[in-house]
This record gives C-alpha cells, sequence and structure tokens, in this order.
C-alpha cells in the first residue's frame, strides 16, 4: 500500500519497488484528495468542498460536478496492486463524504504522531529520545505542504496550520539540542533560522546561549546588537527582558548564576506556544 505524501509535492510513496503512484492528476481532484487525506475518519462536508473548488463563485452544478469528482477519485483508490491505495475508502453520508485510511496512510498522520512522542519525551525531560523523536518527524518534510496543489480558502487554512505545527516541532527540537549543550553544532542552522525570520527574539535568543556556551562571547554579543536594533528600526521596541537579561549574563557573569542550558530558552517558548 502506498503511503500519500503531502508534506513537499503530492504524491504517494509506494512500499514496493516500480509500483504506480496513486495520485490524479485532475486539480479540482487533487485538491478533493488533499481535503479527504487531512481529514481521515472525519465527514468532509459539501459546504466544505465547494468552498474549496469554487470558492464564493460555487455554480449551479457544483454538487452533481463534486459527486463526478469524487467517482474518479473511488477509482484512482481502488487501483490494484502495491501501488494503489488499498484500504482507502470513500463512504458517502447525509452531508459529505469520509475517507477511511490506515493510521500511517499519510506523511501528516506519521509527523504528527512522531511530533507529538517528541513533545512529550521533551516535558519528561528525556532530551536525548525528544531530539531524535523530533527529527524523525522533521524529515518527513521535503518542501511547503501541499506545494505543486492549487489552495483554496480551505486548503490554504489547513497548510497554514501543518506550518505552525513543524515551527513548534522545529522550535522543541532545538530546546533538546540545547539541553543536550550541542551549541556548536547547531549555530549554522540558527543563523539561517534568523535570517529568514529577523525579528524573532527567541530564534535569536537560541542563537545567543549557543555562542556564548561555544566560548564566542564577541559573536553572541554582536548577535543581540543585531536583533536590539532591528526591533528599534522596525518595531521601535526593545529586546524581550529575557534577551536583555541573557546579554547581561554576557557582559557580566559575576550578576548571577548563568542559567543552567536550554532552560531560559524553554521559559521563553513556554510563553509564546
Amino acid at each position: 500500500m502506498a503511503q500519500f505524501r503531502m508534506l513537499g509535492p503530492l504524491g504517494a510513496d509506494p512500499r514496493v519497488p516500480g509500483d504506480r503512484l496513486a495520485v490524479p492528476r485532475g486539480p479540482k481532484v487533487r485538491k478533493l484528495l488533499c481535503l479527504f487525506l487531512l481529514h481521515p475518519g472525519t465527514i468532509v462536508t459539501l459546504n466544505q468542498i465547494m468552498e474549496e473548488l469554487w470558492g464564493e463563485e460555487a455554480v449551479d452544478s457544483a454538487v452533481p460536478t463534486v459527486r463526478t469528482h469524487v467517482y474518479h477519485l473511488r477509482r484512482v483508490l481502488a487501483q490494484r496492486g502495491a501501488g494503489g491505495a488499498q484500504g482507502a475508502m470513500i463512504h458517502t453520508t447525509s452531508s459529505g463524504y469520509v475517507l477511511d485510511l490506515r493510521d500511517d496512510g499519510t506523511d501528516v498522520l506519521s509527523f504528527r504522531s512522531s511530533a507529538r512522542r517528541g513533545a512529550d519525551l521533551l516535558r519528561a525531560g528525556n532530551h536525548a529520545a525528544a531530539a531524535r523523536e523530533l527529527r524523525s518527524a522533521l524529515s518527513q518534510w521535503r518542501g511547503p505542504a501541499l506545494g505543486d496543489v492549487c489552495h483554496g480558502r480551505v486548503l490554504e487554512q489547513e497548510v497554514a496550520h501543518l506550518e505552525g505545527q513543524r515551527q513548534d516541532a522545529l522550535h522543541q527540537r532545538i530546546i533538546a539540542d540545547l539541553h543536550l549543550g550541542d551549541h556548536r553544532r547547531i549555530i549554522g542552522e540558527l543563523r539561517r533560522l534568523v535570517a529568514a525570520e529577523p525579528l524573532n527574539e527567541w530564534l535569536y535568543g537560541c542563537l545567543i546561549e549557543s555562542l556564548y556556551h561555544s566560548g564566542l562571547r564577541n559573536e553572541a554579543l554582536r548577535a543581540y546588537r543585531q536583533i536590539r536594533h532591528s526591533l528599534d528600526t522596525e518595531l521601535g521596541l526593545e529586546p524581550a527582558p529575557f534577551l536583555q537579561e541573557m546579554q547581561q549574563m554576557i557582559l557580566d557573569p559575576a550578576t548571577g548564576t548563568a542559567p543552567r542550558s536550554g532552560s531560559l530558552m524553554t521559559k521563553a517558548f513556554s510563553t509564546i506556544a
């Protein structure tokens, strides 16, 4: 059986080499498949489908057209051989449709399952296992979610929600790495992240901590000056208290005991999560 992949271009990952990919080519049928895959075991209503496919410009023939698309989608899912989606079936209800799918039938389900386990391990203080589980979750991503599917309003919201979950998993993995003392190893990644989000105080805090604990005191202070300048220029704001605390600790360690690695960023993350 193929696993459908949505964390990147839409596709199906065959379990046997040479299998056919059970993914439709028609743009509206692809969008319909994505709606069903994102809500397995849950009713996807006709209203949701029509809003996704036509928005506010739903045509008079919308309902029979949806039925036609569902018919074609059922044919795709009924393909036999290991390349088909055996076990994935669409049932009609009074208000819409329900897709039955096994628990690991999509990369989204696999990602969410691993991300939940990683978050639980992090809360339990098992940082090494949390880092492994969260890395496994993030490895499911191959690019922007549904990157080759044209999004209507419903899928646009779903994609934004998935991106938020990816960001949470990434930030939790960074916290686990900080607790493990893997500061030098993640400096390059953190530099790329703050370049993409120059006003993200939490990511800058992680970079400053990693630089400081790697013995790069001057670079840590330079990173603090960068975020302070950006906040002042763009928003007219001072850095968050946790950043000011980090700066003070770097300038004059004698003013207080440096927080345990990762602890300050864990506390800061809990206030924004």
